[in-house]
């Protein structure tokens, strides 16, 4: 039995990554070979019981699956191929197709409305994320969520937040002071990674 070592497959691709891109998932991962023919990617849904090639003769990171619906979740893993064979798979990585973009669907106190010593909330359509904008390289001391009243400036929530009910304690600044709460949309995003689309504002009067 002879063992020629200089015949051999493709280094296993690493640090596999799925993305939800809103209308497809994009796979992407980094090439440790020098001698790959190309990559093949494999995928199981959440529905099923076993992965199953869906592309081939890939040729570089990376791959974008436009075949999955509204919701559906998929597991993916690449692998390096050549003549010789087929490298070992990457490690499996998951997205789930998402394009609804979280919004505000309620507060409290409701917009133009009065409280007395009460917790103001921000309630979301779904769990979110405050997380820095891909446009910063650092938040700094920037804050998502302000609430300005009677002239002075409060900031509610903070970066790496996760949930669908933001809430804080009330804020006493004299007679019956008006506020106005500012969420800047560019640090609001859901778990699959959906930017809330505009700010929202809404006013009240502590009582």
């Amino acid at each position: 039995i002879l063992c020629d070592s200089a015949v051999a497959v493709p280094a296993a691709p690493s640090a596999t990554t799925a993305t939800n891109a809103q209308t497809l998932v994009n796979v992407t991962w980094t090439d440790n070979s020098t001698d790959e023919i190309g990559f093949k990617i494999y995928r199981r849904l959440s529905n099923e019981t076993e992965a199953t090639e869906i592309a081939t003769a890939v040729t570089a990171s990376p791959y974008s699956d436009s075949t999955l619906t509204e919701g559906q979740t998929a597991y993916y893993s690449v692998a390096a191929y050549n003549d010789n064979g087929e490298s070992a798979k990457s490690k499996v990585v998951s997205a789930t197709l998402d394009s609804v973009k979280p919004t505000v669907v309620s507060t409290t106190p409701v917009n133009g409305g009065s409280t007395t010593g009460t917790t103001v909330s921000i309630n979301f359509s779904e769990s979110i994320i405050i997380k820095c904008p891909a446009s910063l390289m650092t938040c700094g001391g920037l804050n998502p969520i302000k609430l300005v009243g009677a002239g002075n400036t409060y900031y509610m929530g903070s970066h790496g937040f996760s949930g669908s009910t933001l809430s804080s304690q009330p804020f006493v600044d004299g007679a019956n002071p008006s506020y106005t709460v500012t969420i800047d949309s560019d640090f609001i995003y859901d778990l699959n990674g959906n930017k809330m689309s505009q700010d929202y504002v809404f006013t009240f009067t502590d009582n």
